[in-house]
């Protein structure tokens, strides 16, 4: 009696493979889900990319900035931590911003709302009107 023999899976080409790669690429770009793919996050590296400078600030910029936040000196420099005295010397053009506080100074001008969340609020008491004595 003859051995059956059992039908032969053929192995996928490199054709093949790629072929299914491309698939599962256009899926993935219409956001329709194709079969199993995995995504990885390549990490951004100074050869492959370039961070532009951060702008200057004079100091009506940043005066400016801190009005339209409606923010006293002190307050916005707490927030940006940095001291008083520092934000009061940039405003008045003695000191000039400068390292990773330009860089500051820039995300709170395009979102001040990150800024502003760092901000609370007292709760104001009502005011209570004493009784004086006649």
């Amino acid at each position: 009696m003859a051995k059956r023999r059992r039908p032969t899976v053929a192995e996928p080409t490199v054709g093949d493979i790629v072929i299914e790669g491309l698939k599962q690429m256009v899926a993935l770009e219409q956001g329709k889900p194709y079969g199993e793919y995995r995504i990885h996050a390549v990490a951004l590296t100074a050869a492959d990319s370039k961070i532009a400078e951060a702008p200057e600030y004079s100091y009506q910029r940043i005066a400016k900035l801190r009005a339209r936040m409606k923010l006293s000196q002190p307050l916005f420099a707490q927030a940006l931590n940095v001291s008083p005295e520092t934000v009061r010397a940039w405003e008045q053009g003695k000191r000039h911003p400068d390292g990773a506080a330009l860089r500051l100074l820039q995300v709170t001008e395009q979102q001040p709302e990150l800024l502003l969340s760092m901000v609370k609020e007292r709760t104001v008491r009502p005011y209570k009107a004493r009784k004086t004595k006649r």
